[in-house]
């Protein structure tokens, strides 16, 4: 018997049925949170943009007045990033296949691999 054994301390089972209630409690009421941010999230990024400077950034880019709204300035603020090159384009790029829901499993060299594809035909320096 190895010394640390007698310091564990097995819970009986009325007391392990306590600790598990507790827990299925804690990841309902941060389930409901994440929820509830996950909407309030969508409310922000639905709002149309109120900086004009950005406004006139993002119509100058070809985006129409319709469609230039929170999200839009976030996908075109990554998409720069991306664009840039450095440390943060591919988590930049990461980012923008999550958010338009294209990105599949892929292992870290083939999102470079897709990056490198992107960014050569946009004539980026890579």
């Amino acid at each position: 018997m190895m010394a640390n054994e007698q310091n564990l301390i097995v819970p009986s089972s009325e007391l392990a049925r306590e600790y598990g209630r507790r827990g299925g409690k804690k990841k309902a009421e941060n389930m409901r949170k994440r929820k509830a941010m996950k909407e309030q999230m969508e409310t922000l990024l639905s709002l149309p943009v109120k900086n004009d400077k950005l406004k006139s950034q993002l119509k100058s880019l070809g985006i129409k007045s319709t469609e230039i709204d929170n999200q839009m300035a976030l996908i075109v603020s990554l998409y720069q990033t991306a664009l840039k090159g450095g440390k943060n384009s591919v988590q930049a790029f990461n980012t923008i296949m999550e958010m338009t829901e294209e990105k599949e499993k892929e292992t870290g060299k083939e999102t470079l691999e897709k990056l490198d594809e992107v960014l050569k035909g946009l004539g980026g320096v890579v």
